[in-house]
């Protein structure tokens, strides 16, 4: 059906004098009626004015006469008339306003059936026109059927001229690459013309085979030389290949067979084709030509089976096919080339504004260095104010270390009082017990320098908490300063060395104050040594020190000079002793 609507669609735009894409109905009518006389339909003459009776002014067009087509013509068309007889009604049509026969290396009826043949192979879409695939694959059908070999750079170069007529020709350009024997230089015009009508049997006519052969009678059983053409479901021998007198037809179908047979009756290269009804015996001119139609009329048996087309129509299917999917996959990569542009444009606007938020962060950040810089001068000049300070404090620390060193002097030199009077003290206990009259003095003394320890004692805890104070306060300001050091580390690298050495000075004054400390535990430890000496000879004397954190006992001999239990014991030994009569003189 395809091929009849393309060579009516010819002979259609050959009416179109204009070219306006529309016809007068007078030439419809003609063709209408030609159309049905062809192709044995009954012509309603009727039913064109019946169609069109809306539309009585100005010519038809090609989409307007489609629906009369398919109605009343086509869809009444029956495989009861000659196809060939119908395209050379068409092509008369065509043929006699398009055809330039000058310079034309081949004859009217050569170039009919090169028309024929790109109706086959051309697309269907109109304008028709055929691919460079399809133009290819004629091509090479007809050079090997003139028995030329295939020059692939020729035609690869031929492609190029193409590019700007978008890879394809119309009817008319290709009969004139054909007949101006760009592709077929040194065969002459016989050659030429036997080579397209062997394409065109093959494609046209379904002929798969032909050629001379012989075949045994079935009444005479004589053997008789004919000419044989094999076509998809029939094989037809002739008298002579101009195919003037039919001899007959073996029917092919999917129940037939075909078989060699070994040589018999002087006959060689036999082979017979079996059918439902009979069989045929064949002998061939050789064993290539024996093996080649056992081959092609097997092949035809198979596609019977299975109800598949001709090869070469389907080998037209499958390269459209492949050319739709080829298409397909193209405009795909079109559409995802055209969504990566898109893409990539949109990629591009966001890096451009992405490269404009750069220069403002650029421009933002070179501000902002410009305010650290300005912010780290004054971190810088802040930060000596406070080396300043930390220098006067560090100062102010070595005064008060020479001063607690002072009084730690003077607290030793009250150690070695208290040690003298310990002696003392130990002195006037052997007198009381030499002597009990001198008992109340020796109190009374012992009371008044018990309240002397007190008041030293307290004021050596005065100097104790001052001093713990003084050292929580050089503490806290120590980690104040530490922090600040961190958090001015990043940015004032060049003033940690003065940190550093101010640190090894604060180390060296912690060094001398640990010394300090460490006299004073020293002295501490000797004054505990004196009170055990005092507990062990019952002196009423202790050493001042720091007391316990719970609550302390007073007593006559001050805070903290014995525990109850020593006091319980010296009260108990006063009483013995003061109850005891005296010794005689």
């Amino acid at each position: 059906m395809d091929e009849l609507l393309k060579a009516i669609w010819h002979a259609f735009t050959a009416l179109d004098v204009d070219k306006s894409g529309k016809v007068s109905k007078s030439q419809l009518k003609v063709l209408s009626h030609n159309l049905c006389t062809v192709m044995k339909i009954p012509h309603d003459p009727v039913s064109l004015e019946e169609h069109f009776r809306d539309d009585d002014e100005g010519p038809v067009s090609n989409q307007g006469y489609m629906p009369y087509l398919n109605r009343f013509i086509l869809d009444k068309v029956q495989d009861n008339f000659d196809r060939i007889d119908f395209n050379r009604m068409c092509w008369t049509l065509c043929a006699r306003k398009n055809l330039n026969r000058n310079h034309l290396l081949i004859s009217d009826d050569d170039a009919f059936k090169i028309w024929c043949i790109f109706n086959f192979l051309s697309e269907d879409r109109y304008p028709l026109v055929m691919v460079s695939e399809e133009i290819e694959y004629f091509l090479r059908k007809q050079t090997e059927a003139m028995g030329g070999s295939w020059i692939e750079e020729k035609f690869e170069e031929y492609k190029l001229q193409l590019s700007s007529k978008h890879q394809c020709l119309n009817v008319w350009e290709l009969i004139e690459l054909v007949g101006m024997g760009h592709f077929s230089k040194g065969m002459d015009r016989q050659t030429l013309s036997m080579g397209i009508n062997e394409v065109f049997q093959e494609l046209i006519l379904d002929v798969l085979k032909q050629g001379y052969m012989m075949k045994k009678g079935h009444k005479r059983k004589n053997w008789t030389e004919r000419w044989f053409l094999l076509k998809p479901n029939l094989i037809s021998y002739y008298a002579s290949e101009d195919l003037t007198e039919k001899k007959g037809d073996i029917l092919l179908d999917g129940n037939c067979c075909v078989e060699s047979l070994p040589d018999k009756e002087g006959k060689k290269c036999l082979f017979y084709v079996k059918c439902s009804d009979k069989s045929f015996e064949i002998s061939a001119s050789d064993k290539k030509k024996k093996q080649e139609w056992i081959q092609a009329i097997q092949t035809c048996i198979t596609l019977l089976k299975v109800g598949r087309p001709a090869p070469h129509h389907e080998a037209r299917q499958k390269r459209r096919e492949l050319r739709q999917k080829q298409q397909a996959e193209q405009e795909e990569l079109e559409l995802r080339m055209r969504e990566l542009q898109t893409a990539n444009e949109n990629k591009q606007r966001e890096l451009e504004a992405m490269r404009k938020k750069l220069e403002e962060a650029a421009a933002n950040a070179a501000e902002e260095e410009r305010r650290r810089l300005q912010t780290q001068s004054e971190l810088q000049d802040l930060y000596r104010v406070e080396m300043d300070k930390e220098k006067m404090v560090r100062q102010q620390m070595e005064e008060q270390v020479a001063q607690k060193s002072s009084e730690l002097e003077q607290y030793l030199q009250r150690v070695r009082e208290l040690e003298n009077m310990y002696h003392r003290l130990e002195e006037a206990l052997e007198e009381e017990r030499q002597a009990r009259q001198d008992e109340e003095t020796v109190r009374k003394l012992q009371a008044r320098l018990l309240e002397e320890e007190v008041s030293k004692r307290a004021e050596l805890e005065q100097i104790h908490l001052y001093q713990q104070e003084t050292i929580s306060q050089t503490q806290a300001e120590k980690q104040e300063l530490e922090r600040e050091r961190l958090a001015k580390e990043s940015a004032l690298q060049s003033a940690m060395q003065q940190l550093q050495q101010l640190e090894a000075d604060r180390r060296g004054a912690l060094e001398q104050y640990e010394e300090v400390m460490k006299k004073l535990a020293d002295a501490a430890n000797n004054t505990k040594s004196w009170k055990d000496k005092v507990v062990y000879h019952e002196g009423l004397m202790r050493l001042i020190q720091p007391g316990p954190k719970h609550p302390q006992k007073i007593t006559n001999w001050g805070p903290a000079a014995f525990t109850e239990k020593e006091l319980s014991l010296r009260e108990k030994d006063w009483q013995e002793k003061k109850n005891r009569p005296p010794t005689p003189q």
